[in-house]
């Protein structure tokens, strides 16, 4: 999934945004569970160009005891505003 919006609509700190999200279609399975325990990390050094961050979900899987990474988020910003439209479609 991918998008790009446009941030501060009206204004001259206006910015484009963009982000691409990635994942294994058969973890997504773990996103519905009841109980669910998430685990979200970002990280900038390892990030690809034009990117600023990766930001990471993880999923607590019962069965194996472990945290799974179930979502990879490429960013172009670090904004409250974008986390929420790039996670809202996911939850």
């Amino acid at each position: 999934m991918s998008h790009a919006q446009n941030l501060g609509k009206g204004s001259k700190s206006a910015q484009l945004t963009k982000y691409m999200i990635f994942g294994n279609p058969v973890l997504f399975t773990l996103l519905a569970a009841r109980a669910l325990d998430l685990f979200i990390d970002a990280t900038f050094s390892m990030t690809p160009h034009p990117f600023y961050q990766v930001l990471i979900i993880m999923v607590h899987d019962c069965q194996t005891d472990l945290y799974v990474p179930v979502i990879y988020a490429l960013m172009t910003h670090k904004c409250e505003d974008l986390y929420y439209t790039s996670l809202k479609p996911l939850f």
